[in-house]
């Protein structure tokens, strides 16, 4: 979970407004109380991560036995699933409703709900940074590009290395005399030269290979990158989580000193 900062006012202010946006099945009036049975905490998961929870494993309960069930169930369907997991000690705390305990929990989850959601628009980014750099490429559409068009009968005419022979009149005569043959009929359909149409199939063919490629290794960098991070902030929560689990053994040990002290 979090680390063992304390929450200030301001942080207290900020988490309650967070929640207060979120449609919960009842008002938040004793938030340790409200929260200790699990409910609202999975109607929040239920909230981000619909396809995780069904509200209906969550009883409201008076329960002791019957809220720890929740949480479990809550660690053991939701949370893991996640990466996350409440200790055992601290779901103690929350169903005693311990002041500050469901505080404690509910930073931790809006810390990881954050990092989730920020992960998934970096893959959504990513993705749609591959398709702006596919359309690019390919003129906006990808299958369109593979399509080889053969030169227009302007290109052919004006290509004098196709010329059939040499005429004693210079080549623009040339040309709008195959333009006139041409528009007339009696010239017939100008085709374009094997040769051309060869050369520029080649370079089209060549051109989705390599691109393919390259983007092929970028979104394999960021997928990398991605989950490196992802690593990162799982490791960044067990830490916090152990030095939570420090903090409340030390502060159980401090509460057995002063009653052995009376």
């Amino acid at each position: 979970m979090s680390s063992s900062i304390p929450l200030t006012e301001e942080d207290l202010h900020d988490l309650y407004v967070w929640v207060d946006e979120i449609p919960l099945s009842k008002p938040k009036r004793n938030i340790a109380r409200d929260f200790s049975d699990g409910v609202c905490v999975a109607e929040i998961l239920k909230h981000y991560f619909p396809k995780l929870v069904e509200i209906h494993n969550f009883p409201a309960t008076n329960s002791s036995k019957q809220k720890i069930s929740n949480w479990e169930t809550i660690n053991g369907r939701i949370l893991r699933k996640l990466h996350f997991e409440v200790p055992a000690v601290e779901i103690q705390d929350i169903v005693a409703a311990v002041p500050g305990a469901i505080e404690r929990f509910l930073r931790a989850l809006r810390t990881k709900i954050t990092q989730i959601k920020n992960i998934q628009e970096q893959k959504m980014l990513t993705r749609d940074d591959n398709n702006d750099d596919e359309a690019g490429l390919y003129g906006g559409h990808h299958h369109a590009a593979a399509v080889y068009r053969p030169p227009s009968s302007s290109t052919v005419v004006t290509a004098r290395p196709h010329v059939a022979a040499p005429l004693p009149t210079s080549a623009g005569a040339t040309n709008r005399a195959a333009l006139s043959s041409a528009s007339s009929g009696r010239g017939g359909p100008i085709r374009p030269p094997p040769v051309a149409r060869s050369d520029n199939n080649d370079y089209n063919n060549d051109i989705p290979s390599s691109t393919q490629g390259l983007r092929k290794l970028l979104e394999e960098k960021d997928l990398t990158i991605l989950e490196l991070r992802e690593s990162i902030a799982l490791l960044t929560d067990k830490v916090g989580r152990m030095e939570d689990l420090m903090r409340v053994k030390d502060e159980k040990i401090a509460r057995y000193k002063q009653q052995l002290g009376r």
